[in-house]
């Protein structure tokens, strides 16, 4: 009995519906180009590009609609250009700062996967149903942890999401 309750629990933890973000990969899986997932019992994230022939395929509202059904409550956005984004040399990770004259409610915000999109794009920031804590430190944690990152042009997205410690 024990052995059939083990294997029922790994078959529906697989399924990547049921796995952390795992929805994404049913938003318009037929684009999708790109996917890393490292889902640790400490932590993980993962992170989806989608790139669209035609503008028209990615609606914007669209997509926030699939985000917020799911759970992901969006806190703010913001535009950047090409030039805004800086690479950072350590772990080859990369940031989002805020323009000087907007509001803190937009941090600096850091990937430590690949920013698939080289062009101008929006950033969308999300409180998920995850906290995603600096290592080490209970008490420094964050509920925004999930990103959207739309391209200009309406031709490529990725998500990003990061959890645990």
């Amino acid at each position: 009995m024990t052995i059939l309750v083990l294997s029922i629990g790994i078959i529906i933890s697989s399924c990547h519906k049921y796995t952390i973000a795992g929805f994404w990969l049913d938003y318009n899986n037929k684009n999708i180009t790109d996917k890393i997932s490292d889902q640790g019992p400490r932590g993980g994230y993962r992170a989806i590009h989608w790139k669209f022939s035609n503008p028209n395929e990615l609606n914007t509202n669209s997509t926030l609609q699939f985000a917020s059904l799911n759970g992901w409550k969006l806190v703010d956005s913001i535009k950047y250009s090409t030039d805004s984004i800086i690479k950072l040399s350590i772990n080859d990770g990369y940031v989002f700062s805020s323009p000087k004259n907007l509001s803190d409610s937009i941090i600096k915000t850091f990937f430590k996967e690949p920013i698939w999109i080289k062009s101008d794009l929006t950033l969308y920031r999300f409180k998920t149903a995850w906290e995603l804590m600096q290592p080490g430190d209970d008490t420094k944690s964050t509920e925004i942890n999930g990103f959207i990152i739309v391209s200009h042009d309406n031709t490529e997205m990725c998500i990003y999401h990061y959890w645990g410690e």
